[in-house]
């Protein structure tokens, strides 16, 4: 019994005995029925609201809203695991963790994994929110590995939470946090810290390219200025030419005429 990609949990009246591979197996109707569960990873996403961290001064909280998925893996029968530092065989931590589902998971042939979400749910969101208590708003947002860790560790280690009856290994199950909200004014705090640092990196490409424009403009005028001269005008009235043209302004008449006068001296024998 069992189709791939399932495993396969044999109960005698309701009770598990064994748990098996993907094969041909004997069944014994009507005292023994199968309990199928997936061989992947069931992935299951969760949101927590009305989180509230806790500031340095220890009495301003901080509302926050995180998003995490959970990963989670059930035993492999023909494996071994370590457990509380003993090891256990996959079939009877399988076998163990099939006893502790609710009656509406135990009832089913493949548990869904909604209804298995639900099942966790309380205990994930609720050890999230404890977790968060006890940080600070600057915490959970640069550290989210630390908050990963913890939470796993509590769900493992805490009694009374679905996964410590379930007895399931740490390797066996991973979570994520994959987002973490603050109230928009809070939100608004946190960027202007960013946004005045690319103000500041703005200005100080906009005063480079000041300096590169003002090192090629002045490249120019003095390509401008030996032009001029070399064609025999004094270095005075190069001066006022180049001026001019920088200003984008004409010579007025008198001054071409006091140029058309030094042009003439200069070129008598």
């Amino acid at each position: 019994m069992g189709d791939v990609p399932y495993w396969a949990v044999f109960l005698r009246f309701g009770r598990p005995v064994r748990a098996v591979l993907p094969g041909l197996y004997w069944k014994w109707w009507p005292i023994e029925r199968v309990f199928l569960v997936y061989t992947g990873i069931y992935t299951m996403h969760f949101e927590v609201i009305d989180a509230h961290s806790m500031e340095k001064d220890g009495f301003t909280t901080q509302p926050l809203k995180l998003y995490l998925t959970l990963y989670l893996r059930w035993p492999k029968p023909d494996e071994k695991y370590t457990l509380a530092g003993a090891e256990k065989e996959g079939d009877t931590l399988l076998c163990n963790a099939f006893f502790y589902l609710p009656k509406t998971l135990r009832n089913q042939t493949r548990p869904h994994v909604d209804e298995l979400g639900k099942f966790l749910e309380g205990d994930i969101v609720g050890g999230m929110r404890r977790i968060v208590a006890h940080k600070s708003h600057k915490e959970v947002r640069e550290d989210m590995q630390a908050l990963e860790d913890e939470l796993k560790e509590y769900l493992l280690s805490e009694p009374g939470t679905p996964f410590f009856s379930l007895r399931l290994p740490g390797e066996l199950i991973d979570v994520e946090i994959t987002r973490v909200v603050f109230p928009e004014d809070t939100q608004q705090a946190l960027r202007k810290p960013e946004l005045s640092r690319k103000d500041a990196e703005a200005l100080v490409e906009e005063a480079k390219g000041r300096k590169n424009a003002s090192e090629d403009e002045k490249v120019a005028i003095e390509n401008l200025l030996q032009g001029y001269i070399s064609k025999g005008v004094s270095p005075e009235w190069a001066a006022v030419m180049v001026g001019k043209t920088k200003e984008g302004e004409k010579l007025s008449l008198g001054e071409l005429r006091d140029l058309a006068i030094t042009l003439a001296m200069i070129k008598k024998p």
